[in-house]
């Protein structure tokens, strides 16, 4: 043997003489964060084909191979990654993937819904309307058809209270069944009215009733020719302050019950060439209809009415109306 063999035999000893590596079993438990048991974690030696699950219990048992590193690596669905030595998977958490934790919130503090729209809201109608029209004073009497009859009213409002307004006016096709042989035929008096009211609306839900205080103002242009020997021969105004009630009810989605009450209690009578004075006017008056939404803004809507002038000039006028009302309120998304 020559020295070169010789020397590579006593490197060659060391190397000989130390034992095989042999597999290691190893066992432990995987937890979460509140120290419970985490199921069917995927256990696995990292450089090795050497795996397992956890059980119920979260216990895992491998036997490690030489040829793998000392690392254990732990994996589940919901839980971060951990790589852990082979000498601390004792006792093993794992922490949730932030995503996976619960999340309660209230969600009532941040909950925005679209308000609902009062039944009495802001609204602008304009109609058109026919009805009979009949009158007393001092033994004449006139009746006849209304003509012509156009009318725009509205209203704002404003938290619960109500700005309303309403402007009408007439021609009237008169005869005198107490004077039937006078020729009517120029006594076709105009008339205008006009309304402002204040209010607040009162009840909620699907009704609403706006108690007001109310201002009218009526005027008759006429052709001041005693023919009838009634105040409408003469143009004349009545005014005064009295109290209204609109109300609607909302009867589905769609349809509506609406109307007004009013009455003025004390108007003043005012006519320049008239040559006699007209006493204790006033005024009685009830509306009722029904209104059906074509689209969520516009209503289509019928009405009657009733009014009843009392006093030394009695008059009593029937009309029906139909016309559209639009709500704006109602168009916003």
């Amino acid at each position: 043997m020559t020295s070169r063999h010789f020397f590579a035999a006593l490197l060659l000893v060391p190397v000989l003489a130390q034992p095989a590596l042999a597999e290691q079993a190893v066992s432990g438990q995987v937890l979460d964060p509140q120290g419970r048991p985490v199921p069917n974690v995927f256990v696995r030696q990292e450089g090795a084909i050497v795996a397992g699950f956890t059980d119920a219990n979260g216990r895992f048992s491998l036997v490690l191979v030489p040829e793998g590193l000392q690392f254990l690596v732990f994996s589940a669905e919901g839980y971060q990654l951990e790589r852990k030595p082979v000498a601390s998977v004792r006792k093993v958490s794992l922490k949730p993937v932030e995503a996976y934790l619960p999340q309660y919130r209230p969600l009532l503090s941040t909950l925005s819904t679209k308000p609902s729209v009062p039944p009495l809201d802001t609204q602008l109608q304009l109609a058109y309307q026919a009805g009979s029209f009949s009158s007393a004073f001092a033994g004449n009497r006139l009746s006849g058809t209304l003509d012509n009859q156009l009318s725009l009213s509205g209203q704002v409002r404003l938290d619960g209270w109500l700005l309303g307004g309403a402007f009408e006016r007439f021609k009237a096709a008169l005869s005198m069944p107490s004077l039937p042989a006078v020729d009517a035929a120029g006594l076709a008096p105009e008339e205008s009215t006009y309304r402002l009211r204040l209010g607040h609306a009162l009840g909620g839900g699907a009704w609403e009733i706006a108690p007001s205080l109310s201002f009218v103002n009526s005027n008759v242009a006429a052709t001041n020719l005693p023919v009838s020997g009634t105040p409408y021969d003469y143009a004349h105004d009545r005014r005064g302050l009295g109290f209204e009630m609109p109300f609607a009810w909302g009867l589905s989605d769609r349809l509506d019950l609406v109307g007004t009450l009013a009455y003025y209690p004390a108007l003043s009578f005012n006519a320049a060439r008239a040559p006699y004075a007209v006493a204790g006017t006033r005024l009685w008056e009830g509306a009722i209809g029904l209104g059906y939404a074509l689209t969520p803004a516009l209503r289509l809507e019928g009405r009657y009415r009733h009014q009843a002038w009392g006093g030394d000039l009695a008059i009593d006028r029937d009309d029906v109306a139909l016309g559209v009302t639009f709500r704006p309120e109602r168009s916003q998304p």
